[in-house]
């Protein structure tokens, strides 16, 4: 219980203290714990469960859309579909408060009852001070390679000359998605092969069916920024991954290298046999295709559309002198 307790107050951290009055949105059948634990923390609240229909969020999200002391708390669970498992009206509900601005919102996808506790059982300044380091140590490098485990080869060589870095620790304006800790950016270029060993996420959930995706069984090719070709052990998988970039060619395109910080997700990710949004903030290194950080220029990738995510749970990351900086 005590460990619970813990995880509540860690989630809470996050939590700006100008709003007086949270929206909580959830689903009674999945969060009922989680509700639960805010209301003992949250003085204010109204409880919006998508299980009642669409009509009570979107009136909450309209009224209060520029009350800047009002926020909304959302936690949805829509694996292994993305339609969020709710009818469309509901979905659409949920969609009224992006016209909100990010600092009244946090989110929180894939986290239920039964791992809201090990997600979030990292002290929240503890991950916004290492992400916070590895930002510093990150920004002074022109160069950076990525090497897969022992005994897997694969290496990837990335170029990052005056690059913008962006950090995600739960506390910035712009980080509105929990559990955090992450430091990326869109690299100058990325070039090498790489067998995926892990995780594939992203807007097309077609890699949830995979989980976990063992080395070998996917192998990327990249030159100049972009796929060039994809092999690998695993037929049916390569086929979707093909399949999906031919409709989509968009995914070919490197927008972004990072840098999961958080312990808490890469051992809560042991239990989860599919691939979640938060996988990308597991402690390590990841490359995302298709639509580019909003907060990062890149002229030739829109800021929305289609986005994938290869998160690599083992490997390391090094300087462009060869420095580690980071290995997992």
């Amino acid at each position: 219980m005590e460990s619970a307790s813990t995880a509540f107050d860690n989630y809470c951290a996050y939590l700006p203290p100008q709003i007086e009055h949270w929206g909580i949105v959830f689903d009674g059948a999945c969060h009922e714990a989680i509700v639960r634990g805010l209301r003992a923390r949250i003085e204010h609240a109204t409880l919006l469960d998508v299980r009642d229909g669409p009509d009570a969020l979107v009136a909450f999200a309209r009224a209060h859309i520029d009350d800047d002391r009002v926020g909304a708390l959302a936690f949805l669970v829509n694996q292994p579909t993305f339609d969020l498992g709710y009818p469309a009206a509901v979905n659409a509900a949920i969609g009224e408060f992006d016209r909100w601005h990010t600092r009244k919102l946090k989110y929180a996808f894939e986290v239920w009852d039964g791992n809201f506790e090990a997600l979030f059982s990292e002290p929240s300044q503890d991950l916004r001070a290492r992400c916070l380091d590895m930002h510093a140590r990150v920004s002074a490098q022109q160069q950076l390679s990525y090497s897969a485990a022992a005994g897997h080869p694969g290496r990837l060589d990335i170029q990052c000359h005056e690059v913008l870095w962006i950090t995600q620790t739960g506390f910035e304006p712009h980080d509105y998605q929990l559990p955090t800790g992450e430091v990326a950016t869109c690299p100058n270029l990325l070039e090498g092969t790489a067998s995926l060993g892990g995780w594939l996420i992203g807007t097309i959930p077609f890699g949830a069916k995979y989980g976990f995706i063992a080395p070998g069984g996917l192998v990327l090719r990249f030159a100049r920024g972009q796929i060039a070709e994809v092999t690998g052990s695993h037929r049916t998988l390569c086929s979707d991954f093909e399949l999906v970039l031919d409709r989509l060619p968009v995914l070919r395109n490197v927008s972004e290298v990072g840098i999961g910080m958080s312990h808490a997700i890469a051992k809560a990710a042991r239990t989860h046999r599919a691939g979640h949004f938060w996988h990308e903030r597991h402690v390590g290194f990841h490359v995302g295709l298709g639509a580019r950080l909003p907060q990062t220029p890149h002229p030739e990738l829109l800021c929305t559309g289609p986005h994938l995510d290869l998160v690599f749970a083992h490997g390391a990351l090094r300087a462009g002198d060869g420095a580690e900086l980071l290995a997992w």
